[in-house]
């Protein structure tokens, strides 16, 4: 090793020290024979500090020498091991790494230094036996049972009873649990289609879509509704492609592939905005060039100099709606037969519509956003000052939270019933006004008299001889058929995320205590709703039979994060949903949206917002833990290399977050009030950071 070491040194021609420069030389020794070294180590001596330029040269060959000597004590290592073995054969894996054959088809083998040995070469034992070996046999486990897969309550129910009635069946002196089928399964977006397979016998069940198509005509595979309505609520926030993957990864949830991603958005996107477009305006304040003009400078004027590609100067309010709409209007006053607009329809507080009356030279009548005037209607009914007995409650809280459901319950029908008479009429307004019946005119046909008695006017304002019957029962909505606790379960076509191997345990348990129990029954198992319980977007939950009085245990469908100390232990799905979630821009309220799109029941807010507190304070000590390390390490590293105490070279810059709020009348700009300072080290191949800084000033 001494003679390697020399003649790398003398080999280059960068590592030639000058007298009383510094060399850093690495020796090895061993305690049983000098020349054979089994138990090889490495010393490092460092003579006195050399001038900056040879010490970064010689620092680069000390650096190739450490590898060198690293891959020279793995061989020895490996060299080790099979010289213990009894039969002295070689796995594959080793004899593919050790043995090199010649040009004349001979077999040789090298010592740990790199000479031709005298060894006996045997024959290449078998493959050294790995842990992606054991889950290549059809009977070893299913290496995706700990992932949590989205399924459908009620399809993911009606698979297993099909299942295990078919099973006892065909096989009856089976006693096997069954359980998913790997070699079966099929992944379409998030949605799957899977099987059941024993492990004992050969019985596989058939494959089952675990979601609902897309109804439409035609040939070809239809889409499942879950990809769909998943692309619906993602289009509706600002998470990429690749957040949404990566929130899912941390989650444990096999995620779609970014190409299913983008053709389902696309195809989604296409339907949503699906609109006749008459006029577009794009306001832009930003312009490249004009940042390296002013870096250098030089004075300029946006949006007015050469090559510009800023549309508005820096100073104007970005929310001036009515200057965008008269832009618009005056785009379709430029065409050769412009169009003359009738109505004009934006939001309650809008002046768009008084400006482009200005710009059009005619009068416009300005409608009201359903959306908007709806969601007034909602605001004003949650504040009106009903009386106190009006809503039940035993505080203060749960009667405003009844008025605020009243509220939005009282939106809903209002739309609804408006939206239907649109749609009945013909979207003729002055027809649906005669037809709706006024407070006034049902005050002039049914009548309360002084004694209580209610009587009817006929049309010429006469009593009537028609006699008021008590009303009858209300009409049997879709609502009141889940009231019965024998009813199908309410939420059975909601989804679910649920871990396969303890979903796949809960049912074989619920399956034979089932049959052991009650053996004349042959009833069809199913979640049971009354005694679910939610954490977060983990589940606690049950089965029961619909024919007998069968409940099963309570067992939580998620594995728990290992902690000591008493108390209730957070699910680790939801601990990795957050850490995810956090990597991303997604906002509380639109990873609830998005879910709700897909049928999915989401965590409160509260829950979503405690948990991320939670993980984001251990992100953050994480980080700084690392970054503190990493200082260390660079320290240690110039210290071996003679540098210590030596300047090195960083990165830094600023990152500003605005705020939600309006900074009219203080400045055109928004205001930032969070600033994030990062400190990055360039100088090496992967840049590591060193140190960040925080400020808030809210």
């Amino acid at each position: 090793m001494q003679q390697f070491l020399e003649k790398k040194f003398q080999g280059s021609q960068n590592s030639v020290s000058p007298p009383g420069t510094n060399v850093t030389i690495i020796t090895t020794h061993s305690e049983e024979n000098p020349t054979q070294a089994p138990h090889a180590d490495s010393e490092l001596t460092t003579i006195t500090p050399c001038p900056g330029d040879v010490v970064e040269t010689q620092s680069n060959a000390v650096d190739e020498i450490i590898k060198e000597n690293s891959k020279l004590r793995e061989l020895t290592k490996t060299y080790e091991r099979n010289i213990k073995d009894l039969n002295g054969q070689l796995s594959e894996e080793e004899f593919q790494d050790v043995v090199q054959q010649q040009k004349d088809g001979i077999f040789t083998i090298s010592d740990a230094e790199r000479r031709g040995s005298q060894m006996k070469i045997l024959r290449p034992g078998p493959s050294e036996v790995q842990l992606v070996d054991s889950y290549m046999d059809a009977e070893s486990p299913n290496p995706n049972s700990r992932l949590f897969k989205v399924l459908h309550q009620e399809k993911n129910a009606k698979l297993w009873n099909h299942a295990f009635k078919e099973h006892s069946q065909k096989f009856p002196d089976c006693d096997g649990s069954l359980d998913w089928n790997q070699h079966g399964e099929e992944k379409i977006g998030l949605a799957w289609i899977l099987s059941i397979r024993c492990k004992m016998c050969h019985y596989t069940s058939h494959r089952e879509k675990l979601y609902k198509e897309v109804s439409r005509s035609g040939r070809g595979r239809r889409a499942a509704q879950f990809n769909v309505a998943m692309a619906v609520g993602h289009l509706g926030t600002s998470l990429t492609t690749e957040g949404m993957r990566g929130m899912l990864l941390c989650a444990n949830i096999e995620p779609a592939s970014a190409t299913n991603i983008h053709q389902t958005c696309n195809k989604v996107g296409k339907i949503i905005t699906d609109k006749t477009v008459v006029a577009v305006f794009c306001g832009n304040k930003l312009c490249k060039k004009g940042t390296h003009l002013g870096a250098k400078g030089k004075e300029f004027t946006c949006p007015a100099h050469e090559g510009c590609t800023a549309t508005i100067s820096p100073e104007t309010t970005i929310k001036d709606k009515k200057r965008w709409a008269a832009e618009c209007i005056s785009e379709l006053q430029s065409d050769d037969c412009p169009l003359i607009i009738s109505h004009f329809t934006s939001d309650g507080d809008s002046a768009a519509a008084s400006n482009a009356s200005e710009k059009q030279g005619h009068m416009i009548e300005n409608l009201k956003d359903l959306c908007h005037f709806f969601e007034s209607q909602r605001k004003q009914t949650a504040k009106a000052p009903f009386s106190s007995h009006m809503f039940p409650g035993r505080t203060k809280a749960m009667r405003e939270s009844m008025q605020r459901r009243f509220a939005l319950d009282l939106k809903l029908r209002c739309r609804t019933e408006y939206e239907n008479c649109y749609k009945h009429y013909s979207s003729d307004l002055p027809l649906m006004k005669r037809a709706m019946l006024s407070e006034e005119e049902f005050q002039d046909v049914v009548q309360q008299q002084k004694d209580g008695i209610f009587t009817i006017s006929d049309a010429e304002r006469r009593g009537s001889q028609m006699k008021i019957l008590r009303p009858g029962p209300s009409e049997v909505q879709l609502v009141d058929s889940y009231m019965d606790a024998e009813s199908p379960n309410p939420n059975s076509r909601l989804f679910k995320v649920l871990h396969q191997e303890k979903n796949a345990k809960l049912w074989n348990h619920a399956f034979k205590e089932h049959s052991q129990k009650f053996p004349d029954c042959d009833g069809s198992l199913d979640w049971n709703q009354h005694g679910e319980e939610k954490r977060g977007l983990a589940w606690i939950l049950s089965i029961r039979c619909k024919m007998c009085h069968y409940t099963s245990h309570r067992e939580k469908l998620y594995e728990e994060v290992s902690r000591s100390g008493r108390g209730r232990r957070a699910a680790q799905f939801n601990v990795a949903m957050a850490v995810g979630h956090l990597g991303t821009s997604l906002t509380t309220e639109g990873m609830r949206g998005m879910l709700l799109c897909a049928n999915i029941e989401p965590a409160s807010a509260t829950n979503i917002h405690q948990t991320c507190n939670k993980v984001g304070k251990i992100i953050t000590d994480v980080s700084k833990n690392s970054m503190k390390k990493i200082r260390q390490d660079i320290q240690e590293l110039n210290e071996k290399c003679g540098l210590a105490n030596t300047p090195i070279r960083v990165e830094g810059d600023a990152r500003y977050n605005n705020a939600t709020f309006s900074a009219i009348g203080k400045t055109p700009f928004q205001a930032a009030t969070q600033v994030t300072y990062t400190l990055t080290r360039p100088s090496t191949e992967r840049v590591r950071t060193l140190s960040r800084s925080v400020s808030f000033v809210l």
